[in-house]
């Protein structure tokens, strides 16, 4: 254990989900959006993720528990999933100091960039984050399918596939570089169903949470410009009554969701990056 003083900081090893997930809701009260989250979707959502308990970090003032770090990893990428500090232990510098000891240990790791997002209108953590050397990267969006009715025209019959089979595709892609809860190998530990429409155009759901939502739209190079990943939203949207995207969907890619009649969640988010070390790209 080390100290922040007056402050105790330990790794999430010490605490299960039930645990870290009360923690995470109680460090995010008053936030700019409201937010709770429970143990079993806390496990499902993180561990997706790529969740490493070890070099998560959980600050506790005798005993009880006033801020937390949720560390998630890919290779030699890091990312900062969660960042809260309890309503009355902030504007006091420990944001400084907990994200300046993030950063070391992420150092020490031999890391090559740590990663983030924050919600756009978050200005004190867009201050706090530009302060220690952050760079933004892109804008993310969020989506919902509208209800289907009567007139809904599903012209692109879509069939089951594999989702392994379309993670391995887009993996292999040239120019796969995704947001981290789109990228394919975020979709590997979730239970899913994954779709394709021909042979060219194929998408993965996420069937754990509350409502479905879309984790993956992926066409192929030759295909593309064709309408083909438009269709495969419409489709999604009947098959699959209420899906959504999580706000992690590059700015770039919003006419196409707004052409396929697919609604904007009003909150975005920033994508930031401090890089580490030479070797990311």
């Amino acid at each position: 254990m080390t100290s922040i003083s007056p402050l105790v900081c330990r790794d999430a090893t010490h605490y299960d989900s039930h645990q870290l997930a009360a923690i995470l809701t109680e460090c995010f009260t008053d936030y700019v959006i409201p937010f709770t989250l429970d143990g079993p979707t806390f496990a499902t959502r993180f561990n997706a993720e790529g969740l490493s308990l070890t070099e998560s970090r959980i600050w506790s003032a005798n005993n009880n528990p006033v801020a937390l770090a949720i560390m998630v990893r890919r290779g030699s990428r890091c990312r900062l999933a969660a960042f809260a500090i309890h309503p009355r232990w902030r504007r006091g510098g420990l944001g400084t100091a907990m994200l300046g000891r993030l950063l070391d240990e992420a150092r020490q790791r031999g890391d090559s960039a740590l990663w983030l997002e924050v919600i756009s209108n978050n200005v004190a953590g867009i201050a706090l984050y530009d302060r220690m050397g952050f760079t933004r990267q892109d804008t993310l969006c969020g989506f919902i399918a509208p209800l289907p009715d009567e007139t809904t025209n599903t012209a692109a019959p879509l069939t089951r596939c594999d989702p392994v089979s379309v993670i391995g595709s887009m993996i292999a892609a040239p120019d796969n570089a995704l947001p981290w809860m789109l990228d394919p190998l975020g979709t590997v530990a979730l239970p899913a169903q994954a779709y394709r429409s021909g042979n060219d155009a194929y998408a993965i759901v996420a069937t754990a949470f509350t409502k479905p939502q879309l984790r993956a739209l992926y066409v192929t190079p030759a295909a593309r410009r064709q309408g083909h990943a438009r269709q495969l939203l419409q489709a999604l949207a009947v098959l699959h009554q209420g899906i959504s995207t999580p706000v992690a969907v590059p700015q770039a890619l919003t006419p196409l969701f707004l052409q396929a009649g697919w609604e904007q969640h009003p909150i975005t988010q920033l994508t930031l990056c401090h890089t580490l070390s030479e070797t990311e790209n």
